[in-house]
């Protein structure tokens, strides 16, 4: 069931594996909260709340830090399918998935340590 339900979403936004998720970014206006439980952990952002397995803490921690994130990289980094975390995250309006226009926001921009 979950598997259908998975691919009616990814049909829907336009995933497939022609046109995967690349690159994702966390767009809320405040850093989410995490609550750690003992098998799970909890997403608190943008007046959501996402239950998901404790296991998922280290992808979560890359996927929501306000920085663009490849997903091949983060799920060779996890050691997760940091895919699917990513459409969870999309699909509840946490992430998005990062166009070539999002991207440019990030270019060149750089922090003064000395502000």
């Amino acid at each position: 069931m979950e598997h259908r339900l998975l691919r009616a979403i990814e049909k829907a936004l336009g995933w497939s594996d022609a046109n995967p998720i690349g690159t994702v970014v966390c767009l809320t206006e405040f850093a989410p909260k995490l609550e750690e439980h003992d098998d799970e952990v909890v997403v608190l952002a943008a007046g959501r709340r996402v239950r998901l397995k404790a296991r998922a803490l280290p992808a979560l921690r890359l996927l929501l830090s306000g920085h663009p994130v490849s997903v091949d990289q983060a799920s060779s980094q996890t050691g997760l399918n940091v895919r699917h975390l990513a459409k969870v995250l999309i699909e509840e309006g946490i992430c998005a998935q990062a166009s070539p226009e999002l991207l440019s926001d990030y270019t060149d921009l750089v922090t003064d340590a000395g502000c």
